[in-house]
């Protein structure tokens, strides 16, 4: 309700006075936040209180406030206040007692927040330098709560996850292509699918990447990073998969084709069909009718893409590929004279000549 925030008033006269008056205001919201979470402290108090319903509710509205003070500060001011606020979020995010009832709701105002960072211009360089900062922030509390030095760790690492994703998904097209930052923190995601507690998390996180549509040359690159590791977790036998992800990697993978350009999804669909055979062959006819779901999703993205890569099967593949896709219909039966059953063929015929 402050009047630098009444649309276009013209207060050049006054801006001193509302520069002081809107520092207190954020000084007074950082106060509150301060007494709510101990570690936002210059000297963090005992952590052992878990943050109460009404406390969480509270942070909540704080941050929610900050975030909405920070659009009404002059650009001149705005790149340090935003520095702040970043490190108010990763701060809560790597408080223990934070974990449960603050930190994901705070996800969408985080997520608001990055937006704001981001939509004033598509490169500016305190912009950049901002989002990157945060990023780095991210992958440091990641790897503090990967050592599982308490409790709260599982349940941090978790979080961290989906901080990470909310923010490349946000505000990664503003981050160079082939960002280092951007690497690291794929590949921190990629090694917990073998991890016990993180593995599901890590798959959600992985799948929102990769359907990203259309994709910033943030996700491009991710998607990049993702894919070979993916195809490789799925096929190799020794690959731990603690939490049984491998089917909603698969899921993940085929789904993927279609947010691609059409010049990507046949390159695409070459490097799945095969790891899909492979898969159906090892699990056996269990596994064929999903695997024929699978194709067939893919097939109804990009038909000549995927005769294309038919072509190219060795025989044997394209023998099983026949074998796989008939299993999509599932066997018909019929009663004959005397009541017993008999197999019906399919009465469409499957085209494998091409």
């Amino acid at each position: 309700d402050h009047l630098s925030a009444k649309g276009d008033i013209d207060r050049n006269d006054k801006l001193s006075d509302d520069i002081d008056q809107l520092f207190e205001l954020t000084r007074i919201i950082i106060l509150v936040l301060a007494g709510l979470v101990p570690t936002l402290k210059d000297s963090p108090g005992s952590l052992s209180n878990l943050v109460s319903e009404k406390g969480a509710a509270l942070v909540l509205m704080s941050l929610e406030a900050l975030v909405d003070v920070a659009d009404v500060f002059p650009s001149v001011i705005r790149a340090d206040l935003y520095a702040c606020i970043i490190h108010t979020f990763c701060t809560i995010l790597a408080t223990g007692m934070c974990q449960a009832e603050v930190v994901p709701q705070a996800f969408p105002i985080f997520r608001r927040f990055l937006l704001g960072v981001t939509v004033s211009s598509s490169r500016n360089t305190d912009s950049v330098r901002l989002v990157r900062g945060c990023l780095s922030q991210l992958v440091t509390i990641l790897s503090r709560a990967q050592r599982r030095e308490n409790e709260a760790a599982i349940p941090c690492a978790r979080n961290t996850y989906l901080a990470i994703t909310i923010l490349l998904t946000s505000a990664g097209r503003i981050l160079p292509q082939n960002d280092p930052l951007v690497a690291k923190a794929v590949s921190e995601l990629l090694e917990s699918l073998q991890d016990l507690g993180l593995a599901k998390v890590a798959a959600t996180c992985i799948r929102t990447l990769l359907l990203a549509k259309p994709k910033s040359p943030c996700e491009e690159t991710a998607a990049r990073l993702l894919y070979p590791r993916i195809l490789h977790f799925i096929t190799d036998s020794e690959t731990e998969d603690p939490e049984d992800v491998s089917d909603s990697l698969v899921h993940t993978l085929t789904s993927s084709v279609s947010t691609l350009p059409k010049q990507s999804s046949s390159a695409a669909m070459a490097m799945i069909m095969p790891v899909l055979l492979t898969r159906a062959e090892v699990l056996g006819q269990d596994s064929f009718k999903e695997m024929a779901t699978r194709l067939l999703e893919m097939a109804a993205v990009d038909p000549p893409g995927f005769r294309s890569c038919v072509v190219s099967l060795r025989e044997e593949k394209r023998s099983l590929l026949e074998e796989v896709l008939r299993s999509s219909g599932g066997p018909r039966t019929s009663a004959d004279g005397d009541g017993a059953t008999a197999e019906v063929k399919p009465t469409i015929e499957l085209r494998m000549d091409f």
